[in-house]
């Protein structure tokens, strides 16, 4: 008897795909083989994806109506499995989403593609002028609208949404009563400590890392920066980013690393080889930014858990309600104020790094205790269970459509996206 099919769509090659799909996969087959698990490739053609729908038992699709540049053989997908063929009435299929992509902040580059507002920046003196405008640089309206309920058919007619976490669960509980939660986990295979070179043996390394998408993050702690710099004269800060922001202009070159993303292959080896002694885990609590970061999941947390290294964390989900302040990390307030280079308040990521920065043993016992939590906790190769047992359970159910209110609420901020006028953001 052949094992049942179990088909994965990722979103490409990026980090969410290597997080959410290709790594549990990779665990599922270590540790399940009573299924088969059959991955899209891009460059497959579309009778070869077709077969492999028609063939498969259940399907996983990630980010469907959300990631830009995967149309053809998403729509493809969506039209086999989701939108009138028979197969869907004998296939369940599961969607995946790690965040809630259509609550962007304007300043997130990936608005350009998912923002369904246009927006005014107005600075303190009144000026107005466009960050997003129809037509201008790229930002299309009417598209991002069509993608936006593309999005939302998807999770309306989908048997179960799967996310990371249980506050970004509530989100869409609304809209498809059927929502699982798959937590980001760890393959220890990939992750861990490697050995200091005894040139960095001296040196307190404080590391962050981020895409364009964390600028704000960043931003919110940018003033410790040089005030730390100054203190302590063995610190170095070393940072993984897209380009060199102007955050750290006035900085001495030799007190700072900065480095490129490397390949998700490299990835885990690339991180350890930073050799953190400190990591930083800001998010922006500003108003444009705040709920689109509660349904985010501590990854970055888990990252530097994984090597040992204690982090500070900025006190809100995802990191209030699975970090123990104190023990397996350090959760603390953005507040920080400076001005003419004097620090006014302070009350979380400063005092927080600075208090690492002197005490060795605490930073070695928060590191130790971080890395267990991550081992007894999320493990992948223990939680990939948890993958298993759903898809499980959901070979045995038949597709269910919701009602047409539930419908009708999940559209209603499309029509609103479609009425509305551009969206003012103050700076």
């Amino acid at each position: 008897m052949s094992k049942p099919k179990i088909l994965f769509y990722p979103a490409g090659y990026s980090g969410c795909a290597w997080w959410r799909i290709r790594n549990p996969v990779e665990a599922l087959r270590r540790n399940y083989n009573d299924f088969e698990y059959i991955v899209i490739d891009h460059s497959m053609s579309r009778e070869h994806v077709t077969n492999l729908c028609l063939e498969a038992n259940l399907a996983i699709l990630q980010s469907p109506g959300s990631i830009e540049g995967r149309m053809t053989i998403e729509n493809h997908l969506l039209n086999v499995y989701l939108h009138g063929s028979k197969v869907s009435d004998a296939v369940p299929v599961l969607i995946d989403y790690d965040d809630y992509s259509f609550d962007l902040s304007p300043v997130n580059p990936r608005y350009k593609d998912l923002g369904t507002k246009e927006v005014i920046l107005k600075d303190k003196n009144g000026k107005e002028k466009w960050l997003w405008k129809n037509g201008h640089m790229g930002f299309d309206l009417q598209s991002n609208i069509a993608r936006y309920g593309q999005f939302c058919r998807c999770v309306w007619q989908a048997s179960g949404v799967t996310t990371t976490t249980e506050y970004l669960a509530g989100k869409f509980q609304r809209f498809n009563p059927n929502v699982f939660v798959l937590p980001n986990s760890i393959d220890f295979s990939k992750w861990g400590a490697i050995p200091r070179p005894d040139k960095t043996k001296n040196e307190i390394r404080i590391g962050w890392f981020g895409g364009d998408s964390h600028l704000n993050d960043l931003l919110a702690i940018k003033d410790i920066f040089q005030l730390i710099i100054n203190k302590y004269n063995n610190v170095k800060l070393v940072f993984i980013m897209p380009t060199p922001w102007p955050i750290l202009d006035g900085i001495p070159r030799e007190r700072v690393e900065i480095y490129p993303w490397t390949s998700l292959e490299l990835y885990p080896l690339f991180l350890a080889s930073m050799h953190w002694d400190i990591g930083l885990v800001p998010l922006s609590t500003q108003e444009s930014d705040i709920e689109f970061n509660m349904c985010k999941s501590n990854i970055k947390w888990l990252e530097f858990a994984s090597m040992g290294v204690p982090a500070v964390m900025t006190d809100i989900i995802p990191h209030a309600n699975t970090v123990e302040h104190g023990s397996n990390g350090i959760l603390v307030r953005n507040d920080i104020l400076v001005r003419n280079d004097i620090l006014v308040r302070n009350d979380g990521f400063l005092g927080a790094v600075c208090e690492l920065i002197e005490d060795a043993n605490k930073r070695i016992k928060i590191g130790q205790n971080a890395y267990q939590t991550c081992r007894e906790s999320y493990d992948l190769d223990k939680n990939c269970k948890i993958w298993y047992d759903l898809y499980t359970k959901m070979l045995d159910t038949k597709k269910t459509f919701w009602s047409t209110q539930c419908e009708n609420d999940l559209m209603m901020p499309l029509r609103n996206a479609e009425k509305s006028s551009a969206l003012m953001l103050q700076t």
